[in-house]
């Protein structure tokens, strides 16, 4: 058992440790399974173990996207140990590294960084909506272009994302 208490540790530890087991499983919000699962990649496929997740953070959408229980350990445990795997895509953007739900840029992206930890424990999901407001006065536009199989896609925009996930905190 691994506790972190900053942030990419949990990517360092499944880096280093991860390709001893079979099953790693990471119990935490969204952030703490995308920086697990970006340590298990830096792994050889061959040698990258399965990953079971126990949902215990603020917003918990990979979760709520995968239909796993949130907040509720024992049952989540259970479905690890008796499921089924799934497969779950992972994203990778040149030079930024693995992502598991989320790649963007623009308003609020900064949100889920700045809001203080122990402002989420105590008020949950209404933490990150204080965040927003707060970040009302920063927003700003962005030239890109985006290239994809049908065209291009080329302007001014405040918000840009790819995710693979029905919400966004």
């Amino acid at each position: 058992v691994f506790v972190t208490e900053a942030g990419c540790q949990a990517r360092d530890i499944a880096a280093k440790w991860g390709g001893q087991y079979d099953l790693v499983v990471c119990a935490g919000g969204d952030g703490t399974l995308n920086e697990t699962l970006c340590g298990l990649m830096t792994l050889p496929q061959e040698k990258r173990p399965k990953l079971g997740y126990i949902p215990m953070g603020t917003a918990n959408d990979v979760a709520n996207t995968l239909g796993l229980p949130m907040r509720q350990p024992g049952r989540a445990a259970e479905m690890i140990l008796a499921g089924t795997p799934l497969h779950y895509d992972v994203g990778e953007m040149d030079g930024v590294g693995f992502f598991t739900y989320i790649a963007a840029f623009g308003a609020f992206t900064e949100v889920s960084y700045k809001t203080d930890q122990e402002l989420k424990r105590t008020l949950g999901h209404l933490a990150y909506v204080l965040g927003g407001l707060n970040a009302l006065s920063t927003i700003k536009s962005y030239k890109a272009v985006i290239e994809h199989e049908n065209g291009v896609v080329e302007g001014e925009f405040i918000y840009g994302a790819m995710s693979n996930s029905l919400s966004v905190a």
